[in-house]
Protein backbone atom coordinates (compact mmCIF):
# COMPACT_ATOMS: atom_id res chain seq x y z
CA UNK A 1 0.00 0.00 0.00
CA UNK A 2 1.00 3.30 -0.62
CA UNK A 3 0.80 7.14 0.33
CA UNK A 4 -2.92 8.50 -0.09
CA UNK A 5 -0.48 11.96 -0.93
CA UNK A 6 2.46 11.53 -2.83
CA UNK A 7 4.88 15.31 -3.57
CA UNK A 8 8.10 15.38 -5.29
CA UNK A 9 10.02 18.20 -4.43
CA UNK A 10 12.74 18.91 -7.50
CA UNK A 11 15.36 21.10 -6.03
CA UNK A 12 17.43 23.51 -8.16
CA UNK A 13 21.10 23.38 -7.87
CA UNK A 14 21.14 26.68 -5.13
CA UNK A 15 18.92 24.92 -3.33
CA UNK A 16 20.49 23.44 -0.12
CA UNK A 17 18.78 19.88 0.16
CA UNK A 18 19.37 19.88 4.10
CA UNK A 19 17.70 23.92 4.40
CA UNK A 20 14.91 23.03 2.77
CA UNK A 21 14.18 19.65 4.74
CA UNK A 22 14.35 21.95 7.57
CA UNK A 23 12.04 24.01 6.37
CA UNK A 24 10.01 21.23 4.64
CA UNK A 25 9.10 19.68 8.32
CA UNK A 26 8.81 23.07 9.94
CA UNK A 27 5.87 24.23 7.10
CA UNK A 28 4.34 20.37 8.09
CA UNK A 29 4.46 20.79 11.93
CA UNK A 30 3.00 24.47 11.68
CA UNK A 31 -0.31 23.23 9.08
CA UNK A 32 -0.91 19.94 10.46
CA UNK A 33 -0.96 17.64 13.69
CA UNK A 34 0.46 14.55 11.92
CA UNK A 35 4.22 13.37 12.92
CA UNK A 36 6.53 12.85 10.84
CA UNK A 37 9.65 10.59 9.71
CA UNK A 38 12.37 11.48 8.00
CA UNK A 39 14.09 8.10 6.14
CA UNK A 40 17.91 8.99 5.01
CA UNK A 41 20.74 7.32 4.53
CA UNK A 42 22.98 6.82 7.67
CA UNK A 43 25.67 9.75 7.03
CA UNK A 44 22.88 12.50 6.65
CA UNK A 45 21.60 11.66 9.91
CA UNK A 46 24.49 13.44 12.00
CA UNK A 47 24.50 16.68 9.78
CA UNK A 48 19.86 16.58 9.46
CA UNK A 49 20.26 16.50 13.40
CA UNK A 50 22.23 19.23 13.92
CA UNK A 51 20.69 21.57 11.30
CA UNK A 52 17.04 21.15 13.13
CA UNK A 53 18.65 21.58 16.58
CA UNK A 54 20.49 24.88 15.41
CA UNK A 55 17.57 25.95 13.13
CA UNK A 56 18.00 29.39 13.98
CA UNK A 57 19.36 31.71 16.55
CA UNK A 58 16.04 31.31 18.68
CA UNK A 59 14.32 28.54 17.32
CA UNK A 60 14.91 24.49 16.87
CA UNK A 61 12.78 21.75 16.00
CA UNK A 62 12.50 18.69 19.14
CA UNK A 63 13.26 15.61 17.34
CA UNK A 64 14.76 12.28 18.23
CA UNK A 65 16.97 9.77 15.63
CA UNK A 66 15.77 6.34 16.28
CA UNK A 67 17.17 3.78 14.18
CA UNK A 68 15.56 -0.13 15.86
CA UNK A 69 12.09 -0.94 15.17
CA UNK A 70 11.56 -1.93 18.69
CA UNK A 71 12.98 1.13 19.83
CA UNK A 72 10.32 3.07 17.75
CA UNK A 73 7.63 0.81 19.01
CA UNK A 74 8.49 0.97 22.58
CA UNK A 75 8.88 5.23 22.84
CA UNK A 76 6.28 6.38 26.30
CA UNK A 77 6.37 9.83 24.40
CA UNK A 78 7.39 10.00 20.78
CA UNK A 79 9.06 13.01 18.90
CA UNK A 80 6.77 14.98 16.53
CA UNK A 81 9.56 14.27 14.12
CA UNK A 82 11.75 10.94 13.67
CA UNK A 83 14.78 10.80 11.87
CA UNK A 84 15.80 7.27 10.51
CA UNK A 85 18.05 5.28 8.34
CA UNK A 86 15.77 2.49 8.75
CA UNK A 87 12.64 1.78 6.32
CA UNK A 88 11.24 -0.69 8.68
CA UNK A 89 10.29 2.02 10.47
CA UNK A 90 7.25 3.44 8.08
CA UNK A 91 5.52 0.42 7.43
CA UNK A 92 2.70 0.90 10.06
CA UNK A 93 3.44 5.06 10.24
CA UNK A 94 0.30 6.75 9.55
CA UNK A 95 1.76 10.69 9.48
CA UNK A 96 4.04 12.48 6.99
CA UNK A 97 6.92 10.59 5.48
CA UNK A 98 10.00 12.74 4.01
CA UNK A 99 12.10 10.16 1.89
CA UNK A 100 15.56 11.09 1.21
CA UNK A 101 16.69 8.21 0.18
CA UNK A 102 17.13 6.48 -3.48
CA UNK A 103 14.50 4.08 -2.89
CA UNK A 104 10.92 3.97 -3.83
CA UNK A 105 8.69 3.71 -0.50
CA UNK A 106 6.14 1.59 -1.57
CA UNK A 107 4.96 -0.45 1.71
CA UNK A 108 3.20 2.43 4.18
CA UNK A 109 0.55 3.65 5.07
CA UNK A 110 1.30 7.21 5.64
CA UNK A 111 -1.05 9.64 4.84
CA UNK A 112 1.77 11.72 3.02
CA UNK A 113 4.87 10.61 1.29
CA UNK A 114 7.09 14.18 0.41
CA UNK A 115 10.17 13.08 -1.89
CA UNK A 116 12.99 15.53 -1.54
CA UNK A 117 15.20 15.23 -4.98
CA UNK A 118 18.67 16.98 -5.27
CA UNK A 119 20.22 18.32 -8.21
CA UNK A 120 22.90 15.69 -8.14
CA UNK A 121 22.56 13.82 -11.38
CA UNK A 122 22.27 10.55 -9.46
CA UNK A 123 19.43 12.02 -6.93
CA UNK A 124 17.95 13.36 -10.32
CA UNK A 125 17.76 9.74 -11.53
CA UNK A 126 16.88 8.21 -8.62
CA UNK A 127 13.85 10.51 -8.45
CA UNK A 128 12.81 9.45 -12.06
CA UNK A 129 13.03 5.97 -11.24
CA UNK A 130 10.49 6.36 -7.41
CA UNK A 131 8.40 8.51 -9.89
CA UNK A 132 7.64 5.30 -12.21
CA UNK A 133 7.61 3.08 -9.36
CA UNK A 134 4.58 5.26 -7.50
CA UNK A 135 3.22 6.02 -10.83
CA UNK A 136 3.15 2.27 -11.82
CA UNK A 137 1.91 0.93 -8.29
CA UNK A 138 -1.31 3.47 -8.38
CA UNK A 139 -1.89 2.54 -11.90
CA UNK A 140 -2.46 -0.88 -10.39
CA UNK A 141 -4.64 0.13 -7.76
CA UNK A 142 -6.97 1.51 -10.44
CA UNK A 143 -9.74 2.82 -7.43
CA UNK A 144 -11.67 6.14 -7.91
CA UNK A 145 -9.64 7.77 -5.59
CA UNK A 146 -6.09 6.86 -6.39
CA UNK A 147 -4.00 9.72 -5.08
CA UNK A 148 -2.31 11.76 -7.48
CA UNK A 149 1.79 12.80 -7.55
CA UNK A 150 2.08 16.28 -7.10
CA UNK A 151 5.59 17.41 -8.48
CA UNK A 152 6.98 21.08 -7.35
CA UNK A 153 9.60 22.59 -8.42
CA UNK A 154 11.79 24.49 -5.72
CA UNK A 155 14.40 27.48 -6.88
Amino acid sequence: MTASQISFYILSPQKKQLAFVCQLISTVLAKSEDSIIVVAASELLPSLDDRLWSLSDVAFIPHQIIQQLDAFHHQKIPASVVLTDNIELITQFDGVVINLTNEAIVDTQASRLLEVIDAAPEQVESGRHKYRVYQAQLQALATSSVPAIQVFQIR
